[in-house]
């Protein structure tokens, strides 16, 4: 009986204090959900009904606690079997995906592809970018890991002119040459004339985890010409606005399509890259640069040394070793599956409000710098997999970014292409992802990038001036 007494409190008191340290983080994010009563009852009656009921619960009867108990064990037991079953239907709708491709599921681990390339005879690493070769000092700031010179070095991409591995979410690996640069771009690129149009963002624009010829950019380059792939995974805005300075201001693009992703860019890689001093110099001091664009030998000797010298390392800073661990842990496939990502949830690594101040003056010297030019800016709003397959509604912290960035869009006279709504309009948006949780598959870039020319075509035709939401009929 004493241990069945242990066992229903344990129980009641786990599910009371979870439900209080949601109440807490919600708490501290008030003010994104004010104004709206369904997300008050949600995120702050909810959990105090959850914990008031488990208070109720201490004083049943044993017999009582025993069965709310296992009950409640039985209810969390399922969704862990649920989270095993889903990773389990992952890997095998992974395996069909690269069937229908007409070739084999490739279950090898990131490590193993390098090497069996390097057995190859081709000298291949782990693709390995900006964020990752940051390092907290000993006051929690971030520090660049790499020097040249002496003097701080921080590359934004991968390592130039290599073979690099990135990912696999469609049962085969994406390997390709990285350019000149490190980015995802046929090297001849930089040779030509200034090009049409220059793509800032992250894996999305990358163009992750298909092959380079199914990403946006080169499906944009095939109707409008010349288009740099300048998107980087882990990026967001103060990282994307130190692409934009180093290599898309040199070249001088016509256009710039600066792609914003709702699930990340403020509420997890913002917070982030604040902390690092030498990427908020990119936006205090318009002066700042690192001449990145004439470094690349030296970046090729300072990555390869790290990564030769650190690879399981660096390998760790790219893909977290818990993280698979974190993922069962958190339930994250089966959150996924719902929809219920980090936006939904409230997870923010800051404040929303003060990200969107931020975001709008990260905005304002990107726009500013782009018509130095005579170029012209649009934003792109993309949606992650979440917005689409939840079914708890869009989640007013995801309206809040939607509108706030619109309406930021609106005030600097920036025309805004809005990916999230014609992907809404689609009859199975969840198709266009190779699973939950995603990047897009093919027929996802595919719509996109005609989204994106059929935006451009119509301001095009209407002389380069539109409402700061570019109209997606």
């Amino acid at each position: 009986m004493r241990a069945l007494g242990i066992y229903t409190r344990g129980v009641f008191a786990a599910v009371a204090l979870l439900a209080l340290a949601i109440l807490a983080h919600n708490a501290l994010h008030f003010g994104a959900y004010v104004g709206y009563p369904s997300s008050v009852i949600a995120r702050f009656i909810s959990p105090l009904i959850a914990a008031g009921l488990m208070g109720i619960a201490f004083r049943l009867s044993p017999d009582s606690k025993l069965i709310v108990a296992n009950v409640i064990s039985a209810a969390v037991l399922s969704l862990y079997i649920g989270e095993f079953y889903i990773a389990w239907k992952l890997d095998h709708t992974q395996q069909a995906a690269a069937a229908r491709a007409g070739s084999a599921f490739d279950a090898r681990t990131k490590l193993s592809v390098v090497r069996d390339l390097r057995t190859a005879g081709i000298d291949a690493y782990p693709i390995i970018r900006g964020r990752n070769l940051l390092t907290e000092d000993a006051k929690g700031h971030l520090q660049p890991l790499l020097s040249a010179g002496g003097a701080p070095l921080l590359p934004l991409t991968a390592t130039p002119r290599t073979t690099v591995v990135a990912c696999n979410e469609t049962g085969q690996w994406l390997v390709y040459e990285t350019d000149r640069h490190g980015f995802n771009n046929p090297d001849a690129l930089w040779d030509g004339p200034a090009p049409q149009i220059a793509m800032i963002g992250d894996s999305f624009t990358h163009g992750s985890c298909v092959s380079r010829d199914q990403n946006m950019a080169s499906i944009l380059q095939r109707r409008f010409g010349a288009t740099l792939n300048l998107g980087v995974g882990g990026d967001g805005p103060l990282l994307e606005l130190a692409a934009l300075t180093e290599y898309a201001e040199p070249m001088r693009p016509r256009i710039v399509l600066w792609v914003f992703c709702e699930g990340n860019d403020l509420n997890e890689d913002l917070p982030f890259e604040l902390n690092a001093p030498i990427l908020r110099s990119y936006l205090d001091d318009p002066r700042f640069r690192q001449d990145l664009i004439h470094k690349d030998a030296i970046i090729s000797t300072a990555m390869r040394s790290y990564l030769d010298r650190n690879l399981r390392e660096a390998m760790d800073r790219v893909d977290d070793p818990t993280e698979n661990f974190v993922r069962y842990l958190t339930l994250d496939r089966v959150r996924s599956a719902v929809g219920l990502g980090p936006i939904l949830i409230g997870y923010n690594g800051g404040d929303l409000g003060q990200e969107l101040a931020v975001f709008g003056q990260v905005l304002v010297s990107a726009r500013d710098r782009v018509s130095g030019w005579g170029g012209k800016l649009y934003l792109v709003y993309l949606a992650d997999s979440d917005r689409y397959l939840s079914r708890f509604g869009v989640g007013t912290v995801r309206q809040t970014i939607y509108h706030g960035v619109q309406d930021t869009a609106r005030r600097l006279d920036i025309p805004m292409i809005d990916l999230a709504s014609a992907f809404a309009r689609h009859a199975a948006p969840e198709t266009l992802f190779a699973y939950p949780g995603s990047h897009y598959n093919p027929a996802g870039y595919a719509l996109a990038a005609q989204t994106i020319a059929a935006a451009l075509d119509r301001d095009r035709g209407h002389g380069g001036r539109q409402d700061a939401t570019v109209s997606q009929d």
